[in-house]
């Protein structure tokens, strides 16, 4: 059963002339604190055995202005993605970064991490291949070749990018989830859409280094912690149609946190984001049939292959 929808969803109130607005003008706390109750109490009153726990359930997004009401629900281990919408961009953006100060020994941030997430990247895009080939499509390929690409490029480079470490290990658990899915014999067009939607979108975050990037840090620790959870779950013998029907309102509040974050970091700077290399595009053009390709392109494609394996690939052995 779902948990109650949230009782909140306030308009921000305009600005009296010549103040300025604070965050309990907006969003009294009053009014949240009595949201919240009644979301806590619409949990309680409902049947125990068809209703999840408050903190297996997803509060309204607005308990975020309320810092001790977030810590006694939710706490903060786990980061509450904007589900619900309930708040301003500006206030959500201020609870990521007290998310990140209250898990600052989660983040590591030197270059033997970088190089330590990195490669374990590296082998969970390798591993993602061999487990889930045959479900992968041409655009995913290219998103999983572009991220090993921009992995291997870290690993030589002496660039420093805040999020890099944080970006990599998510996307690694990322893959090792598709993994866990696909044994567990339930990876459908949902599973592959929403995981490529989070995958795609932090992907495009790995080398921002700009103003935005402790919150683009703080997602990525909320993230690859909420993945672990998953993938220990099903190692431990956890339904997959079970797994993912109870987070997959939390797994769109990532995507959805990260394809915000990816607009604003669009608009601040063009071209530090990563991307995917001429080559990876280049792959992606071929699968979809187009038969040409390039010779330094076609050396992506075969270590593609023997990564994969060569029935991985099959039609790309008429591009040699």
């Amino acid at each position: 059963m779902q948990a109650p929808a949230s009782p909140y969803h306030a308009e921000p109130q305009p600005a009296k002339s010549g103040n300025t607005t604070t965050s309990e003008e907006v969003y009294p706390v009053d009014l949240i604190r009595r949201a919240m109750q009644k979301w806590v109490d619409a949990l309680e009153m409902s049947p125990s055995d068809l209703t999840p726990r408050p903190f297996d359930a997803i509060p309204p997004v607005c308990i975020v202005m309320c810092p001790d009401l977030l810590g006694e629900i939710w706490g903060w281990e786990r980061l509450l993605p904007d589900v619900h919408s309930s708040v301003e961009w500006h206030y959500y953006k201020a609870y990521l970064l007290k998310y990140l100060e209250k898990n600052a020994a989660k983040n590591l941030s030197g270059k033997d991490d970088l190089h330590y997430a990195a490669n374990r990247c590296i082998e969970a895009e390798r591993r993602l291949f061999r487990v889930c080939h045959s479900f992968l499509s041409s655009e995913e390929i290219g998103l999983s070749t572009g991220i090993k690409n921009q992995a291997r490029d870290l690993l030589q480079s002496d660039g420093e990018y805040p999020a890099a470490t944080a970006t990599l290990l998510a996307l690694e658990r990322e893959a090792d989830l598709m993994c866990e899915m696909k044994i567990k014999g339930y990876i459908t067009s949902i599973v592959c859409a929403l995981a490529h939607r989070i995958r795609e979108a932090a992907f495009k975050l790995i080398l921002f280094r700009g103003s935005e990037s402790a919150a683009v840090t703080a997602v990525m620790l909320g993230l690859e912690d909420a993945s672990k959870l998953l993938v220990d779950e099903l190692r431990g013998g956890g339904s997959a149609i079970t797994v993912f029907f109870k987070n997959v309102k939390l797994r769109e509040g990532f995507a959805k946190v990260l394809t915000k974050l990816g607009e604003e970091v669009a608009r601040e700077t063009a071209g530090n984001a990563g991307t995917l290399t001429s080559a990876t595009n280049e792959l992606i053009r071929v699968e979809k049939g187009d038969k040409k390709m390039s010779k330094s392109s076609h050396s992506v494609v075969v270590g593609l292959r023997d990564e994969a394996g060569a029935e991985a690939i099959p039609s790309l052995s008429d591009n040699a």
